[in-house]
């Protein structure tokens, strides 16, 4: 009788304990409360719907017309008063967004969200005209006409990377 209790026990326990599990889910880090490490892991899940919404980071990211941005401009007599540093190679977004005149100094997803305001907004392309492809960037981060150095590199998705430069 003894062998018996055992052995039922021993059946349920293994067959139910499984069955209580994680579902295999992993716990990803949370940018929000790291800013000091600047980049965010983007985990495709396919048991997750969530990767499908539009707010997702990788599916903002894929939307956009380049895979690499770097920006530094220096104006107001400080020297890089903007970096803008931002890769996404399809799993992982690396971004950075400092603004020394306004007080900006962001990394991972709090950088990311705010350059998708903007970036969202570009629609060049490698064929837009390099004056064009500057004025928009000037535009859209507010850097002053007087700014004495711009420097801006883009890589576009279809593998072509240009350097855009503007010297007072």
């Amino acid at each position: 009788m003894r062998n018996l209790l055992l052995s039922t026990m021993m059946i349920i326990l293994f067959t139910w304990l499984p069955a209580c599990g994680l579902n295999n889910q992993q716990v990803e880090f949370d940018p929000t409360t790291d800013p000091k490490r600047a980049e965010t892991k983007i985990e495709n899940n396919s048991n997750n719907n969530e990767d499908l919404k539009p707010n997702n980071p990788a599916v903002k990211a894929a939307a956009y017309r380049f895979k690499a941005f770097s920006l530094q401009a220096d104006y107001n007599g400080t020297e890089h008063a903007i970096n803008i540093e931002y890769e996404f190679d399809g799993e992982r977004i690396d971004a950075i967004y400092k603004d020394k005149n306004q007080d900006i100094n962001l990394y991972s997803f709090g950088a990311f969200e705010e350059l998708d305001d903007k970036f969202s907004g570009f629609n060049f392309t490698e064929e837009t005209p390099n004056e064009d492809v500057v004025k928009t960037v000037i535009e859209a981060f507010h850097i002053p006409e007087d700014a004495i150095n711009i420097e801006l590199e883009i890589t576009f998705n279809v593998g072509v990377e240009k350097e855009y430069t503007s010297i007072n």
